[in-house]
């Protein structure tokens, strides 16, 4: 219907936008995925950070990642999401692969600094090289991605600042802000979700400026597979080609 689309419509900036960022989201988040291990105590000053070094220390050894996820997109006026399976690669040398739907609509790779998406409904894939452009856009991307692999909470907050921790039934969620002026026009805080027993992070919530928002639940984590290049190359044969300029 008209007001449906008019909806769909108005949330589409800030969805579009997360769609293009969600694999470098979850490569911040994610680099430093829980699996069990030794976990540093938090001192009495930080205990509202525990959950969050917990998670982060019992992860020294991790460096490569496979997630099987279920997203759900909400926009605002919208009774029900827009929900869609999806994947995750993600390893310690910077290279990451995200996918939505199933069969794949959309998938994105990173390496190094080179950026491609691949729109497979329409056969088309975009090239273009990661920078700081000035725009919403490349803002997000220049702060998820240069903002590394964080191997702890300091180098998290150079990013985004933490705030409240909330406790439900053994997982603890932890709110994320970022710290940009020019990121917070799109995005207004990330809340991630760790199971404390088992220091892993279970999902997290993207909330959008326009109302819309993004919530992930992992439903299958494998740490440590075989290493696969072939996933980070992926066949191109028969898509039309657009080769975006270098960002300034």
């Amino acid at each position: 219907s008209n007001p449906q689309r008019r909806l769909l419509l108005r949330g589409r900036a800030c969805a579009d936008t997360v769609a293009r960022m969600r694999l470098i989201l979850l490569g911040v988040l994610l680099a430093v995925l829980a699996c069990p291990g030794p976990v540093a105590r938090a001192a009495p000053a930080a205990a509202e950070r525990s959950a969050l070094e917990g998670w982060i220390a019992a992860q020294r050894d991790t460096q490569r990642i496979v997630v099987e996820l279920r997203q759900e997109r909400w926009l605002k006026g919208l009774r029900k999401p827009l929900t869609n399976p999806g994947r995750l690669w993600l390893d310690r040398r910077g290279r990451m692969r995200w996918q939505i739907g199933e069969p794949p609509k959309t998938i994105a790779v990173y390496r190094d600094r080179e950026v491609v998406v691949m729109r497979t409904d329409r056969k088309t894939v975009e090239k273009r090289t990661l920078a700081a452009t000035g725009d919403q856009q490349g803002e997000l991307e220049r702060v998820f991605l240069f903002s590394g692999l964080p191997d702890s909470v300091a180098r998290i907050e150079e990013s985004f600042k933490i705030g409240e921790t909330t406790r439900r039934d053994g997982i603890a969620t932890v709110r994320l802000t970022p710290r940009s002026a020019r990121t917070a026009t799109v995005l207004v805080a990330v809340d991630l979700l760790i199971d404390e027993a088992k220091h892993q992070l279970t999902g997290y919530d993207v909330s959008c400026r326009d109302g819309s928002s993004i919530r992930t639940r992992f439903l299958s984590v494998v740490v440590n597979p075989p290493a696969d290049d072939s996933v980070y190359s992926p066949d191109l044969a028969g898509y039309k080609v657009q080769e975006s300029p270098p960002s300034r």
